[in-house]
């Protein structure tokens, strides 16, 4: 580089527009929060929500599932003395629903305790995070089922597809009226409610399976049933969702 050249670099002169720098300022600020607010995904909502989780839920499934492995074991001696089987499998049904319960009450913790003002400062919505907590909590109980068929096909020589359909639909139909009911419930006392429900869910469903003959139906009629029943829950859960919303409106 010449003498002459750095002369010419060292007086040029840049001319300033204030205007234009405030424009590019604002326009790269609004480019950078669209940026921010699009940098999530459904999967990241996931594990935001698993951390929010207490550890404490899982101390307890997994102390419920020893108690439910302790009942498998104690059921294995009964079909040798030939025990009912309506009355060993309806046992075993009450035994994964009272599971549930103590995921449902997780579930609607912040409906009980009113702390969905703190969650929608979140950049999640509502809908997504109750979406992703019945993501985690199904996902949950269909593995915990799915372990139990196994198991009761290895140590009680039982058809592993039969009993998940045994334990899915009463699933499915504790969940339809336990949520059915609760969807219009006013929020005071709404935890009272959810265990008083839940109780006479479990009392009733249970009851139908142990003293009627639901168990010698065709495995076709449980296909339907299951499909029905998961139709049916589909919709509810979508109400539930509409809910959370005008709840926290």
């Amino acid at each position: 580089m010449n003498d002459e050249k750095m002369k010419k670099i060292i007086h040029y002169q840049v001319v300033l527009d204030d205007a234009a720098k405030e424009r590019v300022i604002t326009r790269g600020k609004s480019l950078l929060e669209q940026q921010q607010l699009k940098r999530h995904s459904f999967f990241d909502l996931l594990g935001i929500v698993l951390r929010f989780i207490p550890v404490s839920v899982w101390v307890k499934q997994l102390g419920w599932f020893a108690v439910i492995l302790l009942y498998i074991q104690s059921v294995k001696f009964d079909l040798v003395y030939g025990r009912e089987f309506s009355v060993l499998m309806g046992g075993l049904t009450i035994l994964v629903l009272f599971s549930l319960l103590l995921l449902l009450d997780e579930l609607f913790k912040s409906f009980n305790f009113g702390t969905w003002e703190l969650e929608q400062t979140l950049k999640y919505s509502l809908d997504e995070q109750f979406l992703a907590k019945i993501l985690i909590f199904g996902l949950f109980e269909l593995g915990v089922v799915l372990a139990l068929s196994l198991i009761c096909q290895n140590f009680l020589m039982l058809i592993f597809w039969k009993v998940a359909l045994y334990l899915l639909v009463p699933l499915n139909l504790f969940t339809i009226v336990v949520l059915s009911l609760l969807v219009n419930w006013e929020s005071n006392g709404f935890r009272t409610s959810l265990w008083v429900v839940s109780g006479i869910a479990i009392t009733v469903v249970g009851g139908t399976l142990i003293f009627s003959r639901l168990y010698e139906a065709s495995m076709s009629v449980w296909f339907v049933c299951y499909l029905v029943t998961s139709l049916i829950l589909g919709g509810i859960i979508f109400k539930c969702i509409d809910r959370t919303e005008r709840v926290a409106l």
